[in-house]
């Protein structure tokens, strides 16, 4: 009788214990999904402003949509630490804005929609060292921004759109050798084949 009301009490102290720290373990998790005062003002603005913020969670996905969003906007993205994928539609994104964003340090992924960029800064994003998807849709782009975005060593996955690419812009894309993917659709929509010195000239390409 003594072993069994041993154990029958081990069994409730252990049953105890788990009840412990299952409540202490929800409880650091709403910690880290909790958003803080700061961030909770940020998703406000944003919100207020037409922008979409993923959840009431810690943000992983923030767009800034249409030219409410000015360069002050890009600011609060800094108190962000934990945003990995960045959408901005017709924005106008300039020097300012682009240093703001090189300052988030877990970026992943950043899609511009019909933004006009100050392309001369682009190059800030060798910051984004964990940034490795870049989606531009009908961005201006020419040999000397391409230039910019070919200094992007980390990036790996590439697509733009709208574009007329001539010898030059081939030539930037060239010094990308860590490219998986590449996409290139031309102004009427229509998939641009790589030139066949682009798949030469980059080993990682996907053919």
């Amino acid at each position: 009788m003594r072993d069994r009301s041993n154990s029958f009490h081990f069994i409730i102290r252990f049953w105890l214990v788990c009840c412990f720290f299952g409540i202490m373990c929800n409880e650091c998790l709403a910690q880290l999904t909790q958003l803080t005062a700061t961030e909770q003002l940020i998703r406000n603005e944003v919100i207020r402003l037409g922008g979409d913020w993923e959840s009431g969670t810690k943000p992983q996905l923030v767009a800034f949509v249409g030219d409410r969003f000015d360069s002050e906007h890009f600011e609060l993205l800094t108190h962000l630490p934990d945003l990995r994928w960045l959408a901005v539609t017709d924005c106008d994104i300039d020097c300012f804005g682009l240093s703001c964003i090189s300052q988030l340090a877990r970026l992943e992924r950043i899609d511009l929609t019909r933004c006009r960029l100050d392309l001369k800064c682009f190059g800030l994003l060798k910051r984004n060292r964990s940034l490795r998807e870049i989606y531009l849709h009908s961005v201006e782009m020419d040999a000397i921004s391409m230039a910019q975005l070919a200094t992007l060593h980390h990036v790996e996955i590439l697509m733009m759109t709208d574009l007329n690419v001539n010898e030059k812009m081939i030539n930037e894309l060239l010094k990308m050798k860590q490219l998986k993917k590449c996409m290139l659709v031309d102004s009427d929509g229509y998939s641009m084949p790589l030139e066949k010195q682009l798949l030469n000239g980059l080993p990682n390409l996907e053919r």
